[in-house]
């Protein structure tokens, strides 16, 4: 295990390094110094997609076989090496908008008003994404 936190050490302080050179590097512009260090999570992508994929499999472990002992949490128990538990946050009740539309509409009826659901719409704005791409030709 040391052999691999010793490496994983030298390399994170690479990657580090590389990174912080290129956000000091005077002779780059903002979307270079994006694109480069966009290239580094590139990289690192197969590693992340490894790392999800064991991770899915500690969660399924520990929702299918941990249950809450009243405290909030489970007992942690040991999983191929690691301490797993889980915790629940248990969330209040929300009100079902379906619902109150059926009997506010129901009730706007015995009353013989008409219903516009338009008047209890709430405004929205659009989303946005910005794509940053690389110019240069390789």
């Amino acid at each position: 295990m040391d052999h691999y936190n010793q490496q994983i050490a030298k390399i994170g302080a690479l990657l580090n390094a590389t990174a912080s050179e290129i956000s000091n590097d005077t002779n780059l512009k903002k979307g270079e110094k994006f694109l480069f260090l966009q290239r580094i999570f590139v990289e690192l992508k197969p590693l992340e997609k490894n790392f999800k994929k064991i991770e899915e499999k500690i969660k399924e472990f520990a929702k299918e076989n941990l249950h809450d002992i009243g405290e909030g949490q489970s007992e942690p128990v040991e999983f191929e090496g690691a301490e797993v538990l889980v915790k629940y946050i248990y969330k209040k009740p929300t009100l079902d908008s379906e619902k109150l539309k059926t009997e506010l509409e129901r009730a706007y009826t015995e009353i013989g008003v008409e219903f516009k659901e338009s008047d209890f719409e709430k405004p929205t704005t659009p989303s946005q994404k910005v794509i940053i791409q690389s110019i240069l030709k390789n």
